[in-house]
């Protein structure tokens, strides 16, 4: 089933009525590169499907590269198998401060990661908010809740009450 995206009508004010906008999408990467943006109005907005609002996402895969940058951030590559998108972990203060406390993710670890959106250098990425090293059995589920909520994206619109 192709996702076919369309912008959402409806005003700025009403993009919060729609449910996914406040919570993290569960969807497929190959799926984020699909994504239309909300700018001018917003470069953290984007709308999927059906006129769906979204500003966060859910994400599970296989970590595929990793790559630290002056102890400030770690871009992990992540690949769900529809495709590869960067991930970003900024790190605190006191992780900076001593750098072996720092939760590291190894290249073949499958996680989840949940975060914001963002475009930077027109690649779109996951700003990191939380994550977790997740056993097979968690990927094989998140698969059937992505086939679930694709499904869900291309036959409902967000329709907010009148």
């Amino acid at each position: 089933m192709n996702l076919q995206n369309r912008p959402c009508t409806r005003p700025q004010t009403e993009w919060g009525l729609d449910t996914l906008f406040w919570v993290p999408a569960k969807l497929f990467i190959g799926d984020l590169a699909k994504l239309i943006s909300a700018e001018p109005l917003s470069s953290t907005v984007f709308f999927i499907g059906n006129q769906h609002v979204i500003k966060t996402v859910e994400i599970v895969g296989i970590v595929v590269s990793i790559e630290r940058r002056a102890l400030k951030m770690i871009y992990y590559q992540v690949d769900d198998g529809t495709g590869v998108i960067s991930c970003v972990q900024f790190t605190t203060p006191a992780e900076q401060a001593e750098p072996g406390t720092l939760e590291c993710y190894g290249i073949g670890d499958s996680i989840c990661v949940r975060g914001r959106l963002a475009v930077y250098r027109d690649q779109l990425e996951v700003i990191i908010r939380e994550s977790e090293i997740v056993d097979p059995n968690h990927e094989t589920l998140a698969w059937m809740e992505r086939l679930s909520m694709r499904r869900f994206l291309a036959t409902s619109p967000f329709a907010a009450e009148q």
